[in-house]
This record gives structure tokens, sequence and C-alpha cells, in this order.
């Protein structure tokens, strides 16, 4: 994961953690409760603001991402 872009490093940790999440519909999840713009910012060893600028490229109601 060194090898990896960061902004390839959070689109692989949000996959990851997008296993945890509920389906709500097709191509749509609810995330699990504990992950946070903070946590994958730590999972992909990125600067919080940084994955924040990056997570806002995604559709987003509530709590659920779209792909």
């Amino acid at each position: 994961m060194d090898r990896m872009h960061p902004e390839e490093r959070i689109y692989f940790s949000l996959h990851i953690l997008m296993r945890f999440g509920s389906p709500i519909e097709n191509n749509t999840r609810q995330l699990s409760n504990f992950v946070t713009s903070e946590k994958i910012a730590e999972y992909a060893v990125t600067p919080i603001d940084y994955t924040i600028d990056i997570l806002q490229k995604f559709p987003r109601t509530n709590d659920t991402f779209q792909r």
C-alpha cells in the first residue's frame, strides 16, 4: 500500500470498510457507525483534510455512499 498514490489509498480503504456496511439498494451502502472520515484517513495514512476533500467527490446522503 505504500506504493499507492494517497488518493488510491483512500479509495482502497473505503472499499475495504464498505464490506462492513449494509446494502440499501443497488450500488449503495450504509456505512457502519465506526466508519468516519478520521478512520478512513487513519487507515489510508493520509491527512484528514486531504481525505475529506477526496470523500466529498462521492454522492453522499447521511452515512451512505453511492458508487
